[in-house]
């Protein structure tokens, strides 16, 4: 197959997805059935309150049912953020998959909303319509050619979930970059080899770009990225790029930041996922997390933009620690510590930690910029 055909179909995954998540945060009555917390094995450690919605199961089965269309040998190697089980008020366990028709997939999910058939056939709907998107010229004359076989996929159906929950007024930190709300909110799809774990293609979906306020709707944005060859496509943004500026979560090392903050503009903004977009984007230089509490489907997507666009993801302990035994090394030593995807960091892990990027992460466009940041820290 052609590359290039994955991710237009990856694109379309995740166009498709963007809406059911429009609809469904548009629609308050139904949102509201929607809400499940997570916990036990599922439960992120690093958060109070950690969510699972509808949504976020019904976007990444969608996804991995389009996808296993197109491609049918890609079945065994599809993985994703959530399990497709919901739990109703009844307690009763739902294992949700896409149905063969807009009705058996409204029946289904209609045990899910306890009887709700308006909401079902809402939500069915969307998952059943066909998306189009505008196939990129650059992406038409691709000869690359990838068996199949070698491919896996990571999803994460709707990253920054707690911002897509809570709907919080969105609060621009700076330009057009936002600390948080709805725009903090994106799909993240991408491709990797499975023999080397390398980033193939990605795609990142922000739902929630823009508001029209007369209609009181939000359209999304969608950028792209192939690694073989090079290529990458972001909307341009509003405003111009943001230099010497790092993103972090406000949980962030407090050491770190204050010594990042000599030299660069720490700002705090909600979800991996826009964190990266905001490097891709240029309203950051970079992105770090000294803790191990992303994961593959956070990351394999938007490396994929970045390495596009000559920068990349590393991990970050094993990079600060290989700088700081060698001082005489330069900016190429980032090379050797990129993410990779095709298997577990600790294989001796829990399952909810199994698939974490362990020693944290930088994500970067300029190699200068990442080494210099290490050096920083290292000092």
């Amino acid at each position: 197959m052609k590359l290039s055909d994955l991710l237009v179909t990856l694109m379309q995954a995740s166009e498709k997805g963007a809406n059911i998540a429009r609809t469904t945060r548009r629609e308050q009555s139904l949102f509201e059935l929607l809400v499940e917390e997570k916990t036990g094995k599922c439960k992120n450690e690093r958060f109070v309150q950690d969510f699972k919605t509808l949504a976020d199961v019904l976007v990444q089965e969608v996804a991995a049912h389009d996808i296993r269309a197109k491609f049918p040998s890609l079945v065994a190697n599809i993985r994703g953020e959530e399990s497709n089980t919901f739990t109703n008020t009844l307690g009763e366990s739902i294992t949700v998959q896409l149905q063969e028709d807009i009705e058996s997939t409204a029946q289904l999910l209609c045990k899910v909303l306890d009887g709700n058939q308006a909401a079902s056939k809402l939500l069915a709907q969307v998952a059943h319509d066909s998306v189009e998107i505008d196939v990129p010229a650059s992406l038409q004359n691709i000869p690359d050619e990838v068996d199949e076989n070698s491919i896996g996929i990571w999803i994460d159906p709707i990253d920054s979930t707690a911002q897509y929950i809570e709907g919080h007024k969105s609060v621009l930190a700076s330009g057009s970059l936002y600390a948080v709300g709805l725009e903090c909110v994106v799909v993240l799809i991408g491709a990797f080899d499975l023999s080397t774990g390398q980033p193939l293609a990605g795609v990142l979906n922000q739902p929630f770009s823009k508001h029209n306020a007369l209609n009181k709707r939000w359209s999304g944005r969608l950028c792209w990225g192939l690694t073989t060859p090079p290529l990458c496509m972001a909307p341009p943004l509003t405003s111009p790029p943001a230099p010497n500026t790092i993103v972090m979560s406000s949980s962030e090392d407090k050491f770190v930041q204050e010594k990042l903050s000599r030299d660069f503009t720490v700002q705090h903004v909600a979800g991996a996922g826009y964190k990266i977009l905001s490097v891709i984007d240029g309203q950051a230089e970079a992105y770090l997390l000294t803790r191990g509490s992303t994961f593959k489907w956070d990351t394999c997507g938007p490396q994929a933009l970045l390495m596009a666009l000559g920068g990349g993801i590393v991990d970050y302990r094993k990079a600060f620690d290989a700088i700081k035994k060698d001082r005489n090394c330069s900016e190429e030593i980032l090379k050797d510590f990129q993410l990779t995807y095709a298997t577990a960091d600790n294989v001796d892990a829990a399952e909810n930690v199994l698939w974490a990027n362990s020693g944290g992460l930088l994500a970067y466009r300029d190699a200068k910029v990442a080494f210099g940041i290490l050096r920083k820290l290292e000092e």
